[in-house]
């Protein structure tokens, strides 16, 4: 069964704050919700590192 996430990341460039969203994703767990975050952030921000935290979550 999957579960919907909530999350809010902030894009980071060294220290400085580079910007704050929210992204919808759903995923089996929360550990697989950990490697779902790091692929994605890789794929589309390369050159950025993130925090993350999840906002709310929901059974689907």
């Amino acid at each position: 069964m999957k579960t919907y996430y909530l999350v809010s990341i902030t894009l980071l460039e060294g220290k400085r704050i580079i910007a704050e969203t929210l992204y919808d994703f759903y995923s089996t767990d929360i550990e697989n919700l950990k490697k779902d975050v790091t692929c994605y952030m890789r794929v589309v921000y390369p050159s950025l590192s993130c925090e993350y935290e999840v906002l709310e979550s929901r059974a689907c």
